[in-house]
């Protein structure tokens, strides 16, 4: 992966080693960017999703793994929700996983049809329901 100013002038790229003796590049198998520019980049390897802070430095990993049967050659489709929350799911597969900001599965929902896209809409609470 390779990060650009927004002026489009090359800054850096992510990759990470098989191992560290290695030179081949482990397989990525999905990524999202939060609203505050946060990148989160699965490690298919690792079964981890690797967080790089806006400012370039890492962050925290987290696990995520496969479920029994669950097809393991799609991508991952994430999206990060207002509180941090991490929503991840295989493409075409039917369980969506919501993990915590500290690495904790909090819920995976089953679904009633494969997941072809993931997508979350920010809505505007209306003053009076905020109380």
């Amino acid at each position: 992966m390779q990060r650009f100013t927004s002026q489009g002038e090359y800054i850096n790229r992510y990759a990470f080693r098989v191992d560290r003796t290695s030179e081949q590049l482990r397989q990525l198998a999905g990524l999202c960017v939060d609203g505050q520019g946060v990148v989160y980049i699965v490690d298919s390897v690792a079964h981890k999703v690797r967080k790089i802070e806006a400012d370039g430095t890492p962050g925290l990993t987290l696990p995520l793994e496969n479920l029994v049967g669950e097809a393991t050659d799609v991508p991952w489709l994430l999206q990060v929700g207002p509180d941090g929350q991490l929503f991840a799911v295989r493409q075409g597969g039917q369980v969506l996983r919501t993990i915590s900001t500290t690495g904790d599965l909090i819920r995976a929902t089953d679904l009633y049809a494969p997941v072809q896209a993931l997508s979350l809409l920010r809505r505007a609470v209306p003053a009076a329901s905020r109380a």
